[in-house]
């Protein structure tokens, strides 16, 4: 799990020298939804410190049964916590990532490697007109695209300028 949220801050988070996942984990507590046991008394915990004491982390006794058959209250905490922290332009990508579109929009199962299939086979660029933009690890305004070609889905790597021209038309 460690692996996996510290994958989610480079691709998603601020560029920084160093990430860490043990961050996000403690500092959720504060939301009441979420509990961290073997926290208390430390007064900025660190990864080591939380390995160390075996801390454990989960919903909170109430949340499951609150969630549980509320897409509502769970489309709000979500989107909280996008609004909160993370610009527009990353919150469909975001709740792709971590799984919570098909349970919050019901849209059809995606596939979720997708995107990185996409995105390698056109080597991170537009495939229109070969823009390609990084701001440290983070790909910038690139995105995979679902796209008809002879009546069968498909898609291309495509500049989000590009794709908003298309929307607006």
């Amino acid at each position: 799990m460690r692996e996996e949220l510290k994958a989610l801050l480079i691709e998603f988070g601020p560029v920084r020298k160093s990430y860490h996942p043990e961050q996000p984990f403690v500092r959720l507590a504060r939301d009441g939804f979420w509990e961290v046991d073997a926290v208390s008394g430390m007064s900025a915990p660190k990864d080591k410190k939380l390995v160390l004491t075996h801390a454990a982390g989960g919903f909170s006794d109430e949340a499951p049964n609150l969630l549980q058959g509320d897409r509502a209250l769970i489309y709000e905490l979500a989107h909280g916590v996008l609004e909160e922290h993370f610009p527009d332009t990353m919150h469909e990508d975001i709740l792709e990532r971590v799984g919570l579109n098909q349970l919050v929009f019901k849209k059809k199962p995606r596939d979720p490697q997708f995107r990185e299939r996409i995105l390698r086979a056109y080597e991170y660029c537009c495939a229109v007109c070969g823009f390609n933009v990084r701001l440290g690890n983070h790909l910038v305004a690139v995105e995979a695209a679902h796209i008809m070609a002879s009546g069968r889905r498909t898609g291309c790597g495509t500049s989000r300028r590009r794709r908003w021209r298309r929307a607006i038309r």
